[in-house]
């Protein structure tokens, strides 16, 4: 068995959860970043960083992957969200608006869908209702 000790197999280690994210925990406090990021690559750890959202940004692999959708919209201008994921060839999926503006269907919904006629419309509005 490589390793040994008491946490080498999943069961050992699930049985003592607490105890090994605190020992991870302390012993990942203890370099940075990217030191801890070479050492867990140079042992085939599998593992990535947790951005900050500048870094998001900034990082060429969200970049290549389209990761981050920049949408226009008349009320805010251009705005960054988060894109479809995933991307699928044949569909890939697109992000056309932010949506309606608040409102935009509030006629249509009382009124045809709910039968309310204009005049009842015109009171709910005139009390702040809608």
């Amino acid at each position: 068995m490589v390793g040994g000790g008491k946490y080498t197999t999943y069961k050992a280690r699930e049985a003592a959860r607490d105890e090994v994210d605190a020992f991870v925990a302390a012993w990942t406090r203890t370099m940075k970043r990217h030191e801890l990021l070479a050492l867990c690559d140079e042992a085939q750890v599998p593992c990535g960083p947790v951005y900050s959202i500048d870094e998001i940004f900034a990082d060429p692999q969200y970049r290549a992957r389209g990761n981050i959708a920049m949408v226009t919209d008349p009320r805010v201008g251009e705005i960054a969200l988060a894109n479809v994921v995933p991307v699928l060839s044949a569909t890939p999926g697109r992000i056309d608006s932010l949506g309606p503006p608040l409102g935009a269907h509030t006629d249509e919904i009382l009124g045809t869908m709910l039968g309310l006629a204009a005049d009842e419309l015109h009171a709910l509005r005139e009390r702040g209702v809608v």
